[in-house]
């Protein structure tokens, strides 16, 4: 994918290119060179930068739509052993070496230059007019000779991806009936193990709250049990306090991510413990409470 940029020079500086630099000693003779082989662009030799290989290329009559200017390329070469999702981020910079202010002129179509498997290549399609780079006046072609650069850094793309999969459809609930809730005190309760998804799972209680508000909330979690050997997982679920005496049930709708052996998800403040002791309000029958949780959705998340 080439950038056009028309006369983009951002500044100038003293210092050569770091990377790569290009001293053509007669442009006419090797446009008429290119021009007579049928040939487009010059392509130079391999060459190493910030970890890896690269090749420059310079089209003295424009390349695409850049008819009529210098066009240059930059080509990352030998990718065959980096994983197929590659990607490099760069700051890139072609330069043109201006004889009369003695400072490179500094052209930059873009703050980062993508590569990728699909784009290997990134560059300027009109860099700079032949009008205006042929005219000795403006330094860059001097007694027929002339100097391009490049420089390629690689900015630190290191990231972490991760893939998410289709949801699969669960839609399992899961029924805990706790008995003699008075006796509880503050010890936490964890249901039996039930199976959803093709995973296990199980229901964590804490009668009184945790440190967040002891005394005050019921505290009820989702937990994905430790021996399942899944990758993390984006959970759509349901925690439901069952209304004994009406539909009016307390509920709260969560969608988490979830790993094996990680904390579970929930409420530290699911239900306050007056609400749930008000015998009026059917939540709380015979000493009893029923607690739900309905897996709906799993999604599964790859590195």
């Amino acid at each position: 994918m080439s950038i056009n940029v028309s006369n983009a020079v951002s500044w100038a500086r003293d210092i050569a290119p770091s990377h790569y630099m290009l001293e053509i000693e007669s442009f006419s003779g090797f446009t008429k060179m290119l021009t007579d082989n049928g040939t487009q662009f010059f392509k130079s030799k391999i060459f190493e930068a910030s970890g890896y290989k690269w090749t420059f290329s310079l089209y003295p009559n424009g390349e695409g739509d850049g008819k009529g200017h210098i066009s240059v390329f930059l080509c990352i070469e030998d990718t065959d052993a980096l994983p197929l999702s590659w990607e490099i981020y760069t700051d890139l910079k072609f330069l043109i070496f201006d004889h009369k202010r003695d400072k490179y002129s500094i052209f930059q179509g873009g703050v980062v230059n993508r590569f990728h498997r699909l784009k290997p290549e990134c560059g300027i399609t009109k860099l700079v007019p032949r009008d205006v780079f042929d005219d000795a006046a403006n330094g860059y072609l001097v007694n027929n000779k002339c100097v391009f650069g490049v420089e390629v850094f690689v900015l630190d793309s290191k990231f972490t991806r991760e893939y998410l999969k289709p949801a699969l459809k669960v839609d399992k609930t899961f029924t805990w009936k706790v008995s003699e809730y008075s006796k509880l005190n503050s010890q936490t309760r964890y249901s039996d193990k039930f199976t959803a998804g093709s995973l296990i799972w199980k229901l964590r209680l804490d009668s009184l709250g945790d440190s967040k508000s002891y005394g005050e909330n019921l505290a009820v979690y989702l937990m994905l049990d430790p021996q399942n050997t899944c990758s993390r997982l984006l959970v759509y679920f349901l925690l439901r306090m069952r209304n004994q005496k009406s539909g009016k049930h307390k509920e709260m709708q969560l969608c988490r991510c979830f790993a094996p052996g990680s904390l579970g998800w929930g409420s530290s403040v699911f239900m306050s413990l007056t609400e749930l002791r008000d015998s009026s309000n059917g939540f709380l029958v015979g000493d009893c409470i029923i607690i739900e949780a309905l897996i709906k959705n799993v999604s599964t998340i790859t590195s």
